[in-house]
């Protein structure tokens, strides 16, 4: 299972190789699998059905508890405790379809974040004023936004800053753009793409 997961062929590079292999439960290597994957967009979105699939389930786990006690959180619990890449979830719902959000953490070095975090700042300051806008009205979500979020947070403020710069008739930019970057803050939906 490892081999086929962890095909560099197939795009998945970014993965320990040794911390795969030392995995002892298919799902969470799967999990693994799929952390690594999707580690630079911060998370990844799967609808139940989805999961279903790539998990390879079967008539057990038809119900959500069940995935939730005996998969997500054994895997989430495991890839915390001992391996440098992790996850955490949260279940949401839409149009009647249930789906299973994920939010990728991993460990970087003190300097690295830091840096990261100052560079992202300026980042989102140069998109604010070429909208005519000020950053520090994003202070508040800012301060909310987990480090694994910075690069879906400067995707989703460079898609509404380009908007507004196009629209031009938004009399108050400051308000126009806190008010979406809240709705992407408490959205974990919007946030993470669909696989």
């Amino acid at each position: 299972m490892v081999a086929r997961l962890l095909l560099v062929e197939e795009g998945y590079t970014s993965y320990s190789y040794g911390a795969a292999l030392s995995i002892s439960n298919k799902y969470t290597v799967r999990l693994y699998w799929l952390a690594c994957s999707w580690r630079n967009r911060g998370g990844f979105v799967l609808s139940v059905e989805e999961f279903r699939k790539l998990m390879s389930l079967g008539r057990a786990y038809d119900r959500i508890d069940n995935i939730v006690t005996h998969i997500l959180k054994p895997s989430s619990a495991e890839l915390k405790a001992h391996y440098p890449i992790w996850f955490i979830f949260r279940l949401e719902e839409r149009a009647e379809r249930r789906y299973i959000c994920f939010k990728i953490g991993y460990q970087i070095d003190e300097a690295q974040r830091v840096k990261f975090v100052q560079q992202s700042w300026e980042f989102c300051r140069g998109l604010m004023n070429a909208a005519g806008g000020h950053v520090q009205s994003l202070a508040d979500i800012w301060a909310e936004v987990d480090f694994e979020d910075l690069h879906s947070f400067m995707d989703k403020l460079s898609n509404v800053t380009a908007e507004v710069r196009i629209r031009r008739n938004i009399s108050n930019v400051d308000a126009y753009v806190h008010a979406a970057m809240a709705v992407w803050q408490s959205d974990w939906l919007l946030r993470y793409s669909d696989i």
